[in-house]
């Protein structure tokens, strides 16, 4: 085993997305005695099967396995990766997102409360817990996106022969061997991930495969989880609407798949993501009359595709201060401003920073461009942010500057807003709840009220959990998954489960169960 070497590991079915990774990887500083290697496994089974052979063939103490859409930002990365892992032999594996603790339903990929990363789309960024003193957090599960390792240790493809569990089955894996799993305090964010969508039509098969074999350890069920029953058939429609689309195109019928994609109904689905955005781009080109537009007659789905993720990668890499002369002169020469404005709005997390940069590369190159660019100013005069999940009910006339108090409810009736009112302070509180009746959500004078189910509320608040909130109360007896976003936090938690018994804690210290 080589101590010093640190190896990449990718299964591969995209070259123009591992292309752009690799990109990233090639501009990491590397620690001084250090070296690095990249093993790409093409045509794998499955994930599992793919990294048990790149581990076998390297020789590397220190393995990173990434997807092939995963862009490596923060070039000290692996410094900073080696630091964490010699400071605490009983470190097996770090991560950049996961959870603390599991959901019930094993459905961890909505419910990921700690780490950081950039995304594309909505959300643009997920920002999770971190610890104020800066040290490794501990964490359950990891998202598969980026996993370190300092010790090999088998993936179990005798079990996981696909593409979905593996990540956490390997977590598992590793806490059954003494080991930690853990995910660094981050600097700065170490990785962005250029995600296409997730095909989930055999998510149940390993959901359930996972609970076989984990749930005497873990706190996992199978419960009545109806989410993917019907996923399948899903997909086969999906791809079936996605392969007529790519037709139409490549008949020259854009403005029909245009059509259909401009209405709302069809609007959102991952599987048409890119679709949906080269429409805009064509639309609004066509509005502008814009003489070379985005996409021209003749052109083959795959030749546009690449096209539109070559301009997105550009943008990025311009986001990331990773971008030269050449990324510019592209930009300027093959691209017109709509196409431009229109990805760095939806893909940019620092938009506003993005596009003053980007104006001052019209000022220096395309002067005609410039003026049109200029006048966009205000579009971008806000950052990339999340859309909101939560609906609001009501809200307080003003802001305190307080942190608040958040009171959850599974619903606001005759009998709960007793409950609610006894541990409202004013607008200094917010209260959410699933459901509600509307005599006694009048009655919450002052409050802000949101409405959502936990999965909303982490992706909807992220961080602003651990730092916007001075005390949680959540009231009821079925509440535990609310509990465990709180889990091993600085966040005080009372879980009044209306029993009147004494108050012990559970679960870690900052939580207490009355």
């Amino acid at each position: 085993m080589n101590e010093h070497k640190i190896a990449f590991i990718a299964c591969v079915n995209d070259e123009s997305e591992f292309e752009e990774a690799l990109y990233y990887i090639d501009r990491l500083y590397i620690p001084e005695g250090y070296e690095t290697d990249v093993i790409a496994v093409r045509e794998a089974p499955s994930m599992a099967a793919g990294y048990n052979a790149a581990m076998s063939s390297s020789d590397a103490k220190y393995k990173i396995y990434i997807h092939q859409d995963v862009c490596l930002i923060y070039r000290n990365l692996l410094a900073d990766m080696l630091e964490t892992f010699q400071s605490d032999d009983e470190i097996g594996m770090l991560g950049v997102l996961g959870c603390r603790m599991m959901p019930e339903n094993a459905i961890a990929i909505s419910r990921w409360d700690s780490g950081r990363v950039y995304c594309n789309g909505n959300p643009t960024y997920f920002f999770g817990y971190e610890k104020k003193d800066k040290t490794p957090l501990e964490v359950m599960a990891l998202d598969g996106m980026f996993m370190a390792t300092q010790y090999d240790l088998a993936w179990r493809e005798d079990v996981f022969d696909g593409w979905d569990f593996y990540d956490i089955s390997q977590c598992f894996e590793f806490q059954k061997n003494g080991k930690k799993v853990v995910i660094p305090f981050q600097k700065q964010v170490w990785s962005y991930h250029n995600s296409s969508y997730s095909r989930l039509n055999r998510y149940e098969r390993y959901r359930e495969k996972l609970i076989d074999e984990y749930g005497d350890r873990y706190p996992v069920s199978k419960g009545d989880c109806t989410i993917f029953a019907d996923e399948a058939e899903y997909e086969r429609l999906r791809i079936q609407a996605r392969r007529n689309m790519e037709s139409l195109i490549e008949q020259g019928r854009i403005n029909e798949v245009c059509g259909w994609m401009g209405k709302s109904e069809n609007q959102g689905e991952p599987a048409f993501h890119e679709i949906e955005i080269i429409c805009k781009i064509h639309l609004s080109e066509i509005q502008a009359n814009v003489k070379e537009l985005f996409y021209r007659p003749g052109m083959q789905y795959e030749e546009l595709l690449l096209k539109f993720k070559k301009l997105r990668h550009i943008i990025k890499r311009m986001e990331f201060d990773s971008a030269g002369e050449e990324e510019e002169e592209e930009l300027v020469r093959n691209c017109s401003v709509y196409a431009v404005a229109i990805v760095v709005m939806i893909y940019a997390y620092k938009r506003s920073w993005l596009y003053a940069k980007i104006l001052a590369v019209y000022e220096k190159k395309d002067i005609k461009k410039y003026n049109i660019y200029k006048c966009m100013e205000k579009a971008f005069e806000t950052d990339g942010s999340l859309h909101t999940f939560l609906r609001c009910l009501k809200d307080t006339p003003e802001e305190s500057c307080e942190k608040h108090k958040l009171v959850i409810l599974k619903k606001l009736d005759e009998e709960t807003v007793i409950f609610a009112k006894d541990n409202w302070d004013k607008n200094n509180t917010v209260i959410l709840l699933e459901t509600y009746s509307r005599n006694a959500l009048e009655q919450m004078q002052e409050a802000k009220v949101l409405c959502g189910t936990v999965v909303k509320l982490v992706m909807d608040m992220q961080d602003k959990l651990y730092t916007d909130y001075s005390e949680v109360i959540i009231y009821g007896r079925d509440m535990e998954e609310y509990v465990k976003v709180f889990y091993n936090t600085d966040v005080p938690v009372i879980w009044n489960r209306g029993t009147g018994d004494g108050c012990v804690s559970k679960y870690s210290k900052n939580i207490k169960i009355c």
